[in-house]
Protein backbone atom coordinates (compact mmCIF):
# COMPACT_ATOMS: atom_id res chain seq x y z
CA UNK A 1 0.00 0.00 0.00
CA UNK A 2 2.82 2.54 0.67
CA UNK A 3 4.02 1.73 -2.73
CA UNK A 4 0.36 2.92 -4.18
CA UNK A 5 0.82 6.25 -2.17
CA UNK A 6 4.56 6.87 -3.19
CA UNK A 7 2.80 6.42 -6.84
CA UNK A 8 0.95 8.71 -6.69
CA UNK A 9 2.37 11.20 -5.02
CA UNK A 10 5.27 10.71 -7.45
CA UNK A 11 2.43 11.54 -10.52
CA UNK A 12 1.14 14.01 -8.47
CA UNK A 13 4.73 15.89 -8.20
CA UNK A 14 5.44 15.61 -12.19
CA UNK A 15 2.22 16.92 -12.91
CA UNK A 16 3.17 20.04 -10.98
CA UNK A 17 5.55 20.68 -13.77
CA UNK A 18 3.13 20.77 -16.50
CA UNK A 19 -0.07 22.45 -18.38
CA UNK A 20 -3.21 21.80 -18.74
CA UNK A 21 -7.03 21.26 -17.79
CA UNK A 22 -6.08 17.36 -16.55
CA UNK A 23 -3.87 15.34 -15.27
CA UNK A 24 -2.69 13.67 -18.08
CA UNK A 25 -2.64 17.16 -20.27
CA UNK A 26 -0.11 18.22 -17.36
CA UNK A 27 2.07 15.08 -17.16
CA UNK A 28 2.60 15.34 -21.02
CA UNK A 29 3.24 18.66 -21.06
CA UNK A 30 5.53 18.64 -17.86
CA UNK A 31 7.62 15.48 -19.43
CA UNK A 32 8.02 16.90 -22.60
CA UNK A 33 9.30 20.08 -21.03
CA UNK A 34 11.29 18.17 -18.21
CA UNK A 35 13.04 15.48 -21.35
CA UNK A 36 13.36 19.17 -23.37
CA UNK A 37 15.55 20.98 -20.46
CA UNK A 38 17.33 17.86 -19.56
CA UNK A 39 18.70 17.37 -23.77
CA UNK A 40 19.50 20.92 -23.50
CA UNK A 41 21.95 20.61 -20.70
CA UNK A 42 23.35 17.53 -22.05
CA UNK A 43 23.92 19.21 -25.38
CA UNK A 44 25.72 21.94 -24.06
CA UNK A 45 27.93 20.12 -21.45
CA UNK A 46 28.40 17.37 -24.38
CA UNK A 47 29.59 20.66 -26.99
CA UNK A 48 31.94 22.04 -24.35
CA UNK A 49 33.54 18.82 -23.70
CA UNK A 50 33.76 17.82 -27.43
CA UNK A 51 36.04 21.44 -28.18
CA UNK A 52 38.93 20.57 -25.54
CA UNK A 53 41.34 18.45 -27.00
CA UNK A 54 42.45 15.33 -25.21
CA UNK A 55 38.68 14.76 -24.49
CA UNK A 56 36.36 12.43 -26.63
CA UNK A 57 32.62 12.05 -26.20
CA UNK A 58 31.55 8.81 -26.55
CA UNK A 59 27.93 7.88 -28.14
CA UNK A 60 25.30 8.75 -30.14
CA UNK A 61 25.16 12.17 -31.03
CA UNK A 62 22.15 14.46 -29.52
CA UNK A 63 19.49 15.51 -32.60
CA UNK A 64 19.42 11.72 -33.75
CA UNK A 65 16.50 10.87 -32.23
CA UNK A 66 15.47 10.12 -28.17
CA UNK A 67 18.68 9.87 -25.89
CA UNK A 68 18.90 9.92 -22.43
CA UNK A 69 20.77 13.26 -21.03
CA UNK A 70 23.65 11.16 -19.92
CA UNK A 71 27.40 12.00 -21.38
CA UNK A 72 30.56 9.37 -21.64
CA UNK A 73 33.50 10.83 -22.16
CA UNK A 74 37.32 9.87 -22.04
CA UNK A 75 40.06 12.13 -21.28
CA UNK A 76 43.84 11.70 -22.72
CA UNK A 77 46.07 10.50 -19.53
CA UNK A 78 43.93 9.87 -17.55
CA UNK A 79 41.73 6.63 -16.33
CA UNK A 80 37.90 7.12 -16.03
CA UNK A 81 38.64 6.18 -12.26
CA UNK A 82 41.35 8.62 -11.09
CA UNK A 83 39.20 11.48 -13.39
CA UNK A 84 36.18 10.53 -11.07
CA UNK A 85 38.16 10.71 -7.93
CA UNK A 86 39.78 13.79 -9.20
CA UNK A 87 36.69 15.46 -10.16
CA UNK A 88 35.25 14.14 -6.77
CA UNK A 89 37.26 16.26 -4.58
CA UNK A 90 36.31 19.37 -6.09
CA UNK A 91 32.76 18.62 -5.47
CA UNK A 92 31.64 17.16 -8.81
CA UNK A 93 30.38 14.12 -8.44
CA UNK A 94 30.73 11.33 -11.76
CA UNK A 95 30.57 7.91 -12.25
CA UNK A 96 33.19 5.75 -14.02
CA UNK A 97 33.50 2.38 -15.31
CA UNK A 98 31.69 0.18 -18.13
CA UNK A 99 28.22 0.60 -17.03
CA UNK A 100 27.12 -3.31 -18.14
CA UNK A 101 28.56 -2.37 -21.77
CA UNK A 102 32.24 -4.44 -20.66
CA UNK A 103 32.33 -5.74 -23.77
CA UNK A 104 31.73 -2.64 -25.95
CA UNK A 105 34.39 -0.95 -24.12
CA UNK A 106 36.72 -4.07 -25.09
CA UNK A 107 35.82 -3.65 -28.57
CA UNK A 108 36.36 -0.15 -28.52
CA UNK A 109 39.70 -0.44 -27.22
CA UNK A 110 38.70 1.67 -24.14
CA UNK A 111 37.86 -1.03 -21.38
CA UNK A 112 41.12 -0.39 -19.15
CA UNK A 113 40.68 3.15 -18.92
CA UNK A 114 36.67 2.94 -18.61
CA UNK A 115 34.49 5.51 -19.49
CA UNK A 116 33.33 9.05 -17.30
CA UNK A 117 29.87 9.79 -17.45
CA UNK A 118 28.01 12.52 -16.49
CA UNK A 119 23.99 12.83 -16.52
CA UNK A 120 21.71 15.54 -16.08
CA UNK A 121 17.87 15.75 -14.49
CA UNK A 122 15.26 18.42 -14.13
CA UNK A 123 16.86 19.52 -11.22
CA UNK A 124 20.32 20.34 -12.99
CA UNK A 125 21.19 24.02 -13.56
CA UNK A 126 22.98 25.73 -16.21
CA UNK A 127 25.66 26.80 -13.71
CA UNK A 128 26.53 23.01 -12.44
CA UNK A 129 26.97 21.97 -16.33
CA UNK A 130 29.67 24.61 -16.86
CA UNK A 131 30.91 23.77 -13.40
CA UNK A 132 31.64 20.41 -14.37
CA UNK A 133 32.66 21.17 -17.76
CA UNK A 134 35.16 23.28 -16.45
CA UNK A 135 36.57 20.59 -14.31
CA UNK A 136 36.72 18.28 -17.48
CA UNK A 137 38.57 21.04 -18.91
CA UNK A 138 41.15 21.55 -16.04
CA UNK A 139 41.69 17.59 -16.03
CA UNK A 140 42.42 17.84 -19.91
CA UNK A 141 44.87 20.58 -19.29
CA UNK A 142 46.94 19.17 -16.68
Amino acid sequence: HAAIAGVGAAIDYVASWGRGEDLRCRIVSAMRDIAAWEERLARRYAARVAAVPGVRVWGPPFGDGERAPTVSITVDGIGATDAARELGRAGIFVWDGHFYAARALEVLGIAERGLLRAGVLMYSTEEEVDRLAKGVERLACR
